[in-house]
């Protein structure tokens, strides 16, 4: 199989597929799951059904054809590596005529970009859904329907925080390194999730993986975007947070466990304290130094290049 080769940088531990680095934060944005839905020509019907029926590679699961209502009758995953693969769902049987001919691709352009195998798939399954004059103009048979936007921060997880807002939140906590949380629906628009990147995948630095499931332009993404805190953001704290003992770590991680769920009382509870632990802890607790921006012109041009590429 055909791997298309990355250009190597010792200091780069995790693989990334056409990604972005912002010079000042060192955030780097990539994207990650994407969620095509496709609807086949209906002169290519035949020879996509000859293209599925033909495969005898051992890279390829198939799975049972199914007869029930509003599921896929055909599901295929296209395995590149035991991390890397794209699963295929097609005709959909739903109660229009027309969802016979609907189908959709699902894949993490992280994980699978570097193999030239699944290029070949890409564009052989988006060449049954779009004659040639059709691939550069908009249309409706080859839509990404959503896509996760990763921003990898080179920051401690235990010193990040979310802000909740009105939609569902879900936490799962085992540590204070080893927590995820989730704002939003699962697979909708508008699903947020931060976590522990570097514990996930065994990294000796420290990166804290913020993602977000959005439409493939920076609109989208800045309106989904949450609202973020991170007190790595300046060296100067980060550094003046290991000389804090256990104790006012607990004071500083309080107040903004408080601030995250929106209990602005937090500030009032912090100005009971004497003056001297006060003075010290007051840096810890300015929403405004800490508040992370994400670079709308990087979003903007990872977008761009995707929907080039896609």
């Amino acid at each position: 199989m055909e791997v298309i080769p990355i250009a190597k940088d010792k200091n780069k531990l995790i693989p990334y597929y056409h990604e972005l680095v912002d010079p000042c934060s060192k955030f780097v944005y990539s994207i990650d799951n994407v969620r095509i839905n496709f609807r086949v020509q209906k002169h290519k019907v035949k020879q996509l059904e000859s293209f599925f029926n033909s495969i005898s590679r051992t890279d390829i699961e198939t799975y049972g054809i199914s007869s029930k209502q509003w599921t896929y009758k055909y599901m295929f995953t296209f395995r590149y590596s035991p991390d890397a693969s794209m699963t295929v769902a097609y005709q959909f049987l739903g109660a229009d005529a027309e969802d016979v001919f609907k189908g959709y691709l699902d894949v993490n352009i992280n994980k699978t970009g570097s193999y030239g195998q699944f290029w070949a798939d890409y564009r052989t399954l988006k060449s049954f859904c779009l004659d040639d004059y059709e691939a550069n103009r908009l249309n409706t048979r080859w839509t990404i329907a959503r896509c996760d936007v990763a921003v990898d921060m080179p920051a401690k997880r235990r010193n990040v925080f979310m802000r909740k807002d009105q939609r569902v939140y879900e936490l799962k906590s085992y540590s204070a390194d080893n927590l995820t949380e989730y704002l939003g629906k699962r697979n909708e628009v508008g699903r947020v999730k931060i976590y522990n990147k570097s514990l996930e995948l065994g990294l000796s630095h420290d990166v804290t993986r913020y993602e977000i499931t959005c439409e493939p332009n920076v609109n989208s993404y800045f309106s989904h975007a949450a609202e973020v805190y991170n007190l790595d953001n300046s060296q100067q704290l980060s550094l003046a947070l290991v000389e804090l003992s256990d104790s006012q770590r607990v004071i500083v991680n309080m107040f903004w466990e408080m601030h995250a769920n929106g209990l602005d009382r937090g500030l009032l509870l912090f100005n009971q304290l004497g003056r001297k632990i006060k003075d010290k802890l007051k840096p810890f607790i300015v929403p405004e130094l800490a508040l992370v921006t994400f670079n709308r012109a990087l979003v903007t041009k990872l977008f761009d290049d995707y929907l080039k590429l896609l």
